[in-house]
This record gives structure tokens, sequence and C-alpha cells, in this order.
């Protein structure tokens, strides 16, 4: 079993080491920009996903982003659109309290993310939140 747990872990670090290493800044949208990170292919794809209003697409490119680079502010907030826009407001919630909880990018961004919040409040009707 310990054999098989080494391969394992192995191979992700092989894995992992197939995508570069820094990544050149990647688009945020809103004129943002996302620090250097891994697969921001990724991030470009749940994008134009949530762009193109496929927001299920969107959602699950967010997370495989959101797992390489879990302390990315712009992912959650982006896949907590896409949770808002599927009516998965427990979700979205949880999302976007996570993107407050990294370093966000500018005062603006942080309203984006309090806006948002605050919308799916109101989508649940719990005007006390």
């Amino acid at each position: 079993m310990a054999g098989l747990r080494k391969l394992f872990v192995i191979g992700w670090a092989l894995a992992l080491a197939a995508f570069p290493a820094a990544a050149q800044e990647q688009s945020a949208g809103g004129g943002q920009s996302l620090p250097a990170t891994v697969a921001g292919d990724v991030y470009n794809r749940g994008q134009s996903a949530l762009n193109a209003g496929d927001y299920t697409r969107a959602a699950l490119d967010f997370s495989l982003y959101i797992l390489l680079n879990p302390t990315v502010a712009p992912a959650y907030y982006a896949r907590g659109l896409s949770y808002f826009r599927l009516d998965d407001f427990d979700r979205a919630q949880q999302d976007l309290t996570r993107a407050l909880r990294y370093a966000a990018p500018s005062p603006e961004f942080t309203a984006q993310v309090y806006n948002l919040r605050a919308l799916t409040y109101l989508r649940q009707e719990n005007v006390e939140a």
C-alpha cells in the first residue's frame, strides 16, 4: 500500500511539473489581473464559459483552477458568480467569503464581492444577513 501511495505522489509531482512554474499574469476580467499562477489557461477557459452563459462548465473550470491555485481571490469570485447564476446560493456565498479571505487585487474587487454576496442574500430573502 505504501508503494502505491508513493507512486501516486510521484505521479502528481510529475503532472504538476508539466505546468509552467510561473505563468504570465492572467486577466481576471474587469481590468484586474491575477498573480502569476499555474494553469492560467483553465482560468481563461472558465471566463469564456462564464461569458457564454455556460455556468456549469465555468464552475468546473474554476474548481480545477482553484485546486491548483487555492489562494487566488478572483477565482473564488468567478466560481461564486457561476454558482449564483446557477441559483446555488449557498455555494456562491461560501466562495465569496473565501474570496474575501485572500488578498484582494483592489478595493473595487472587494466591493464587487460584497455586492454579489448581498445579492445572494437578497435572492434568498435573507434581509437580516
